[in-house]
């Protein structure tokens, strides 16, 4: 479910409102009192003088104009002034049976689209959504869609595209025992401004999702970062917390992991933190690594931080074995320019101080926290300092080589 508040754009959520093939069909009302009636599966379509749906030729009677997902409405919209209708768009602008998108004026301030499924007087004809922009300035029509309920979940799509960015004012929700995820999809931005309470994923495969001062996703099960999605915070003051991300992408403005940090998501990755980097206690940083034959020729995921890192007291490393590794391998966990706080622990609750061995993906480590010396996987040039782990010989095969070398030196003496 959507709840509707005063912000940029205001989404009805998936209505799915059946037109009826009688004349006295569905009134839907949208703000101010706007309303459109569309009978006859949708061949007839009435307005009250508060909506002025989009035409193919001004007036009060003229065809519904059909306008495509991405069409800009706006002042050019061609309506009429007053109550009207038409019953010439089915077979004529729009195609009986598939979608299509009525522009509209509301109140002779806003602008909208309805997503519709015309059948011309079969059953089937059906009102989907509709989304209308509150501040009297243009708006892009199909930039925001929820699925229909498969299994128990839905999803909330939102796809401006290149060079275009709203905001949405709605408040996602779970709508009864259904679940909401959150997709971002093309390569605008789009800013929540509403208190998101779904409990499914946010997945930004592109462009940018930011929330805005009194926007928050507190209760999505994680958030997914693709190569080429951005999550934007900065407008957050302090950060903000999170309880699981996961994949590669930029994130703008402090962020907190709670839970776990994955960079990379199930392949190695790199994800950018513009700000503060902050592991809070108990989180989890799955660290995974791909092999390689020779020391500088293995791959593994990366936390450049330009800010400051923090790794609260109870954060564990978990080292994710992809591959086999030889003494001296090196991997950057992040790489910082700022301050760097706190230790981590290993996954048999051992505190990591600088220095120390640990054994984890098959293998025995040295942990660094301000190594000068990058990795393989840490070629970033801006930072300065780097968290890093280097594969060491085993504690026994090491005192062994020591015992060996001891007994050598002595024999020789004699």
């Amino acid at each position: 479910m959507i709840l509707s508040a005063k912000a940029d754009t205001i989404y009805s959520n998936l209505q799915n409102t059946a037109i009826p093939l009688d004349f006295t069909g569905v009134t839907v009302t949208l703000a101010g009192g706007g309303s459109i009636n569309p009978f006859f599966g949708g061949v007839g379509v009435a307005n009250n003088n508060l909506l002025q749906p989009g035409r193919t030729a001004a007036g009060n009677l003229g065809a519904l104009q059909n306008f495509a997902v991405g069409s800009t409405i706006d002042a050019g919209l061609l309506r009429g002034t007053g109550y009207g209708g038409s019953q010439d768009h089915v077979g004529n602008t729009f195609t009986a049976g598939q979608e299509g998108y009525i522009g509209f004026k509301l109140n002779n301030a806003n602008y909208g689209w309805m997503r519709v499924v015309f059948t011309g007087n079969t059953s089937g004809a059906v009102i989907k959504d509709w989304a209308y922009d509150n501040s009297g300035t243009a708006i892009v029509a199909g930039r925001v869609q929820q699925s229909a309920v498969l299994s128990g979940a839905q999803t909330v799509t939102l796809s401006p595209g290149s060079g275009e960015s709203f905001s949405l004012g709605s408040a996602i929700t779970n709508t009864g025992g259904n679940v909401n995820s959150l997709v971002k999809t093309g390569a605008g931005t789009t800013t929540l401004t509403a208190s998101n309470t779904f409990t499914g994923s946010t997945t930004i495969n592109g462009g940018t999702l930011a929330l805005g001062a009194s926007g928050s996703i507190d209760s999505t099960s994680g958030v997914s970062l693709g190569t080429d999605g951005t999550f934007d915070v900065s407008a957050k003051s302090g950060g903000y917390s999170v309880g699981v991300l996961t994949g590669s992408g930029t994130v703008i403005g402090s962020l907190s992991v709670s839970t776990q940090l994955a960079i990379g998501g199930s392949g190695v990755g790199t994800t950018n933190f513009s700000n503060n980097l902050t592991l809070e206690s108990a989180s989890r940083y799955v660290y995974e690594m791909t092999g390689g034959a020779t020391p500088g020729a293995a791959s593994a995921d990366l936390g450049n931080v330009a800010g400051d890192l923090t790794i609260s007291a109870g954060s564990i490393l978990d080292l994710l074995d992809l591959g086999t590794y030889t003494m001296g391998n090196k991997f950057t966990l992040f790489a910082y320019e700022g301050s760097l706080t706190g230790q981590f622990t290993d996954t048999s609750s051992n505190v990591l101080a600088n220095g120390a061995t640990f054994t984890d993906a098959g293998g025995v480590w040295r942990i660094d926290y301000a190594d000068s010396t990058a990795g393989a996987n840490g070629g970033v040039s801006r930072s300065n300092s780097f968290v890093t782990i280097t594969a060491v010989p085993e504690p026994d095969v090491a005192g062994c080589i020591g015992a060996l070398g001891l007994a050598f030196i002595i024999l020789r003496r004699r």
